[in-house]
């Protein structure tokens, strides 16, 4: 998605992120009142006590209600973040409606599906072949299955696993994306390029999985619907 989007279809990502963030945040329109009347509070009652004369006071303050835009627009963004992951969570393909909101990563989604909606995703990177599983019980024999799939076209190139979950050894869905950019690139991108189109090939699924919501980062962006 492009940063450079017009003044209107900016408000528009924003209003729908609310809305969407409203559904699971009861209380987000009094926390983000809280914010801005406290910031602009504080920041006020520093510009009359530091800042000398009327005229210098008035032109502050509009740099104070700035700031209270500012703090909101941060506080909003944490929080549409946090109920975009809420609403993910569970959903049979909720890792790919997070990937697929990530620059420069390739996910084929649900290359391995069982009956118990036990789910892995390939994803190619210049970090490699990451194959991404989500799901319970039986999701270790299924990531093992893919992973021997996957290594017969894949040759030397490396192989990450990932299953998503909540306990030590797992990762949990709110922290996939932090995960993912983390892993080394261990390939040029022109191996990167090569290695998508050898895996092209062998396809995945066409199981209806979720595209969003997922804001891209802390920033107010609306998640592709």
């Amino acid at each position: 998605m492009s940063t450079n989007q017009p003044p209107q279809g900016r408000i528009k990502q924003i209003i729908a992120a609310y809305r969407m963030t409203k559904r699971t945040d009861k209380f987000l329109p009094l926390i983000l009142l809280s914010v801005f009347l406290l910031t602009i509070g504080i920041s006020g009652a520093l510009v009359l006590s530091f800042v000398p004369g009327l005229w210098f006071q008035i032109i502050f303050s509009v740099s104070v209600v700035m700031l209270g835009i500012i703090a909101v627009l941060f506080v909003f963004g944490k929080r549409a973040e946090t109920a975009a992951y809420a609403q993910l969570e569970g959903q049979p393909g909720a890792a790919v409606a997070i990937v697929q909101n990530m620059r420069k990563w390739t996910i084929t989604s649900a290359v391995a599906a069982d009956r118990n909606q036990n789910l892995v995703h390939r994803v190619v990177s210049r970090a490699g072949v990451v194959l991404i599983a989500e799901g319970g019980a039986g999701i270790g024999a299924l990531l093992s299955g893919e992973r021997k799939r996957t290594q017969r076209f894949i040759g030397e190139a490396p192989l990450i696993e990932i299953v998503i979950g909540n306990s030590s050894t797992t990762v949990p869905l709110n922290k996939l994306q932090k995960k993912l950019k983390k892993l080394p690139k261990k390939l040029s991108k022109y191996e990167a390029a090569g290695l998508k189109k050898k895996l092209e090939a062998v396809g995945g699924s066409n199981l209806p999985l979720p595209k969003g919501p997922m804001p891209k980062s802390t920033n107010i962006r609306v998640p592709r619907q």
